[in-house]
């Protein structure tokens, strides 16, 4: 009977040191500005763009989509930290892929906007330890130029 009581107390503080241990995820948002770089073949639509403010550097990202709604795609975003000389090096990325979301397009295929659920599956470098995770890329066009895009990038690791 002790030595069940022992065993019983042993799980009962595994199990609330493990919740005391769990860490809650960071959410982290960022101002985009890009352009499309690719359009309508397909229906797939592919994005690179420069993000600022939390995790600033690059973004990528390809949709697919089918009637509006985004069907599958790809994702990488590689973080970028400026020295105290000015100097500027990459220190890690997170790569991913969509989940969801939609994909709106004029009669011609022209990027109109897109809000897109992201899934983090891999991260590396300062990033390497980061396996999950999730985010959402929205963003509209310029109706002026339709290429240039701008909005925003949330992600929670």
């Amino acid at each position: 009977m002790k030595r069940f009581i022992g065993i019983f107390a042993g799980a009962a503080l595994a199990l609330v040191l493990g919740t005391v241990l769990t860490f809650a995820a960071t959410d982290y948002t960022s101002s985009v500005s890009g352009h499309e770089t690719s359009r309508g073949k397909n229906n797939v639509i592919i994005i690179s763009a420069t993000t600022n403010d939390d995790l600033s550097g690059g973004f990528t990202i390809s949709v697919k989509h089918t009637n509006g709604t985004i069907t599958g795609g790809k994702w990488e975003r590689v973080v970028i930290a400026q020295s105290d000389d000015g100097s500027k090096r990459e220190v890690g990325s997170l790569k991913g892929t969509v989940s969801g979301g939609s994909a709106n397009v004029d009669a011609d295929g022209v990027l109109i906007s897109i809000n897109a659920e992201l899934r983090i599956d891999t991260g590396t470098v300062a990033y390497a330890s980061i396996t999950e995770g999730t985010g959402s890329f929205n963003v509209s066009s310029n109706l002026a130029s339709h290429s240039e895009i701008n909005g925003r990038l949330n992600m929670s690791f």
